[in-house]
């Protein structure tokens, strides 16, 4: 069929707007360009998108549990390390037998009733006791007794010199000598006075200067 059979096919009499151009029957419409917003919402429906999504969204959920259970192991490490210790905490023995224990909170306990505590100070050591007792007249009278000492720990940790630097007793200052100093041991290394005296001759070499005797 040619052009001419073509146009003497098509009605003369037929409305201008209903013919079909001889160019829309040679050629097909061109098609109609995507928006940008329709090609997203494609890219999102697609099932490559949908399994990506879920895979990135449970490494997340995975790298925050992780995180989460670092921050819970530091955590549980840092309280998990052990306060560091005073040199003087523990039992000591002195040269007539009484035992002192210094505990972890400040306080002393000793075979003597009263109520110590202590703190320190470099090689700085304050005692504050409580003293109640019964005076000659049965009444119940208390002393508080504030000593402060120097103190020395011996190489191995075992011995500790103590040098008084002043007594007070209910805020009156003491007399005590100049030199006066004694020798502390742990009863791990001594517990009982015989002990003490034949362990305590191996730390006089470590006697502070200041200390020319050990009443």
């Amino acid at each position: 069929m040619n052009q001419q059979s073509v146009e003497t096919a098509l009605p003369q009499n037929a409305p201008e707007d209903s013919q079909t151009s001889r160019y829309d029957l040679y050629y097909a419409p061109q098609p109609k360009k995507k928006q940008f917003s329709e090609v997203v919402q494609d890219l999102k429906s697609h099932p490559f998108y949908k399994k990506s999504k879920e895979v990135l969204l449970q490494r997340q959920t995975a790298y925050s549990i992780a995180v989460g259970l670092f921050i819970i192991f530091a955590f549980t490490l840092i309280f998990m390390i052990p306060d560091p210790v005073e040199p003087i905490e523990g039992k000591w023995m002195k040269a007539d037998g009484e035992v002192l224990n210094f505990v972890g909170n400040g306080e002393m306990v000793h075979e003597i009733q009263m109520q110590t505590t202590w703190t320190t100070d470099g090689e700085d050591l304050t005692l504050i006791s409580q003293l109640n007792y019964i005076d000659a007249s049965q009444q119940v009278s208390s002393q508080l007794i504030v000593q402060n000492v120097k103190f020395t720990i011996t190489e191995d940790e075992n011995g500790m010199w103590w040098h008084w630097q002043s007594i007070l007793i209910n805020d009156i200052e003491q007399e005590i000598s100049e030199d006066q100093c004694a020798l502390l041991l742990r009863t791990s290394v001594a517990e009982n006075t015989y002990e003490y005296s034949v362990i305590s001759t191996s730390y006089n070499d470590e006697k502070p200067e200041s200390c020319t005797q050990n009443p």
